[in-house]
């Protein structure tokens, strides 16, 4: 194997189609690209096999592998070493160290390492046994008869100095008090009879970089019920100036179709990277909305839903990704 092939392991939690039916299994195969963008009917034939099997959005890619796509049918592929292949209807490709134009269109990836989103090891619960996992995918998230739950910002990066703070819940209150602290204390309060607050304009923006805390409490006519303290950090001006420099190389990138899976994969995967989860968030909520049968979109949710704190949403998405992979 030549020094320069850029190839790692992908032991991944979620399953790849071509070698396993099993969600949440780990095999030791070297992975050097990822499915995107699949249109009409993409099949995969895993190196040494057979037979080819149709292919879901996120399907993993090794060397020898084949892909691909019937008369109607177009695919992306994503490699390691920050380019992207476009592979149109009728055509076939093997998967190499260098797979070259010659067999698809090619463009370069500016901005990001690609081999972050085709590892994917960052978005997925590599924390945990694979017993754990399926069981937690098979639990049911406990709903309080009475609660309040904090929506935004909620155990993520964000980028504003005067964000504004969300939260849904079932209390019986005439009016909410909104308090948002630092690690010194209270910053500020302020008061409103919705479900949302815009940051007050009488109060002095947050400061780039810092960490704060925030708790709602439901204000009602004999009881008040409060949330838990919920932590969120604002991106530092160095890192807000990183992620916008990144941003700009992606979109330039993809000015041709920035509604592409490949590039809400890439730029979901630079939110998650430095702290953005709530960004992240929204672009792999929407691969799931496109792509709603493929497995992987749905265990990478799970993931960010479970990194937010947003338990029950973790575990809904975990058991839709169990239950496909495993074909119900």
């Amino acid at each position: 194997m030549k020094k320069s092939a850029v190839v790692f392991a992908c032991s991944l939690l979620f399953f790849p189609l071509t070698r396993t039916d099993v969600l949440f299994s780990q095999p030791s195969v070297r992975c050097i690209a990822l499915l995107t963008d699949l249109r009409g009917e993409v099949f995969v034939r895993a190196g040494r096999e057979i037979d080819f099997k149709k292919a879901q959005w996120g399907t993993q890619l090794a060397i020898g592998d084949v892909v691909k796509t019937s008369v109607d049918g177009s695919a992306s592929i994503l490699l390691s070493d920050n380019n992207l292949i476009s592979l149109g209807p009728g055509s076939s490709i093997t998967i190499s160290e260098n797979p070259g134009v010659a067999q698809g269109k090619s463009k370069a990836i500016r901005g990001v390492n690609t081999k972050d989103a085709v590892d994917l090891s960052g978005l997925t619960l590599r924390s945990t046994s694979e017993g754990e996992v399926v069981a937690l995918a098979g639990l049911r998230g406990w709903k309080p008869e009475i609660s309040l739950v904090q929506v935004s910002p909620r155990n993520s990066g964000i980028r504003s100095t005067t964000p504004t703070f969300r939260w849904r819940g079932n209390v019986p209150a005439d009016r909410f008090k909104v308090t948002v602290y630092d690690r010194q204390g209270r910053v500020w309060t302020a008061d409103t009879k919705q479900t949302n607050l815009e940051y007050p304009k009488t109060e002095k923006p947050l400061t780039e970089g810092e960490k704060y805390f925030w708790q709602v409490e439901g204000i009602g006519r004999v009881e008040s019920y409060k949330s838990p303290s919920m932590g969120f950090n604002v991106l530092s001006k160095n890192d807000l100036a990183l992620v916008e420099d990144r941003e700009r190389r992606l979109q330039r990138s993809f000015s041709d179709d920035s509604s592409a899976t490949s590039y809400q994969l890439l730029i979901g995967t630079l939110y998650q990277r430095v702290g953005l989860l709530e960004e992240a968030v929204a672009q792999f909520e929407a691969i799931a909305e496109r792509y709603p049968e493929a497995p992987a979109a749905h265990e990478v949710l799970g993931k960010l839903y479970s990194d937010l704190g947003f338990n029950d949403k973790s575990i809904a998405a975990l058991q839709k990704a169990l239950k496909l992979s495993q074909g119900k």
